[in-house]
């Protein structure tokens, strides 16, 4: 995917002289207060801005790795030479953006193929191309039953006039699915704010 960002060179940047000389620089670029020289630069919602003529493009990011699950997708990738944030893209639309060099995509529905992208931009939003793409496959294989937790209960037993907490040891995005996928005797299981703690009244 080539960069949206188009570069217009000029040799006048429309900076005018003082107040009253009516003149206008218009040797290369140069402004008159600074003495530095400056592109302009067109962005691809139509905004216009100057950055410094050898101010380098940030490098393109490379190809992102992914990490596939069945509620999200996480992808990551070096930190790119210049680049103070990144654009993600997904099937070649834009999904979001990232101050830091990884993503999760919670978005996905089980049984589709994703194709991710990642573009880099500096401080003047100026962009990279975009990477080699990385597809992901969101496969219902992926539903395996979850091995190596524990569960605890407080208090215990449970009391028949209120309820108890039930607490899974691990901490993951996914293991809310784990929790619906729970069995009781009796009572009913309620999700809370935290994703491993769940409410279990009689």
């Amino acid at each position: 995917m080539a960069s949206n960002v188009a570069v217009i060179e000029v040799d006048d940047v429309g900076v005018r002289g003082p107040a009253g000389s009516g003149s206008i620089n218009d040797a290369s670029g140069i402004t008159i207060d600074t003495g530095e020289k400056y592109r302009i630069i067109m962005l691809s919602d139509g905004t216009v801005t100057a950055v410094p003529y050898d101010a380098v493009p940030p490098d393109t990011p490379a190809t992102p790795s992914i990490v596939v699950r069945l509620s999200s997708v996480g992808l990551s990738w070096p930190a790119a030479a210049r680049a103070t944030s990144y654009i993600i893209y997904r099937n070649g639309s834009q999904i979001g953006v990232s101050n830091i060099p990884s993503y999760r995509d919670p978005a996905i529905t089980v049984g589709n193929t994703y194709a991710y992208t990642v573009a880099s931009v500096d401080q003047y939003k100026q962009r990279s191309s975009a990477s080699a793409p990385v597809d992901a496959f969101v496969d219902i294989a992926l539903n395996n039953a979850p091995q190596d937790f524990a569960i605890t209960v407080w208090p215990n037993p449970v009391p028949t006039d209120g309820y108890s907490f039930v607490n899974v040891n691990v901490w993951d995005i996914d293991v809310q699915n784990i929790a619906y996928a729970l069995n009781v005797d009796a009572g009913s299981l309620t999700p809370t704010a935290d994703l491993g703690v769940w409410k279990l009244r009689i």
